[in-house]
């Protein structure tokens, strides 16, 4: 370890290591994960391209009806959105058009939390993240057919951001949180004080030089 008599030298040397907590904590900013709505919503946004498929790419008249229930309603508007951007036209579903009805229903959501790790020795608290969203639809015109859907996603996050990637409107994107590992939660004080000694201990050894 080099330890410098100049005490200008020594705020010189400490230059270098701030700037890099800054640009570490600004780019973490830029790496926010998506909130567990919002994946879901992009899940809606698949149904929709598996839907469009079966009208081969043409413009078509269609009706809709989607059995969602008071907990996914939300995916109404946004499932709806999808299909008009494929080229699809929503008619509504009392119009006198023979067109083809699609009835969609969603059987289940799900989210859930792997064990928490800590990343690395002085690294924060994270888990792996799992979402699923499941169930069908029927297209109904001079037949019917039946086609079944599932989306998931997977990858990490931080313990503490959970809170802001659920949302408290909508039950469905919550999951049981895993408590925190002992041996971590009893390790971490006892390093923060082990480093807060060893500061002290640099900080009169360098003003004593």
């Amino acid at each position: 370890m080099i330890i410098f008599k100049d005490r200008q030298k020594i705020r010189i040397a400490r230059i270098p290591l701030v700037f890099i907590l800054l640009l570490f904590f600004s780019i973490s900013s830029f790496a926010q994960s998506k909130t567990n709505l919002e994946i879901f919503y992009s899940f809606t946004d698949s149904i929709s391209n598996k839907i469009s498929e079966n009208f081969d790419g043409e413009f078509k008249e269609v009706k809709t009806k989607f059995n969602l229930g008071e907990e996914y309603y939300i995916f109404s508007n946004q499932i709806t959105s999808s299909l008009q951007k494929k080229g699809l036209t929503i008619l509504p579903e009392s119009s006198p058009s023979n067109c083809t009805l699609i009835n969609l229903v969603i059987d289940q959501t799900k989210v859930e939390y792997g064990e928490i790790f800590r990343d690395g020795m002085f690294g924060e608290l994270k888990l792996e993240r799992k979402l699923r969203l499941s169930g069908n639809y029927t297209l109904s015109g001079k037949s019917i057919k039946f086609f079944p859907f599932s989306f998931s996603s997977a990858d990490t996050i931080a313990v503490g951001t959970i809170k802001d990637l659920e949302s408290e409107s909508f039950p469905f994107t919550k999951g049981n949180i895993p408590s925190e590992p002992f041996l971590s939660s009893f390790i971490e004080p006892v390093i923060v004080i082990t480093t807060a000694a060893v500061s002290v201990i640099l900080f009169f050894t360098i003003r004593s030089k």
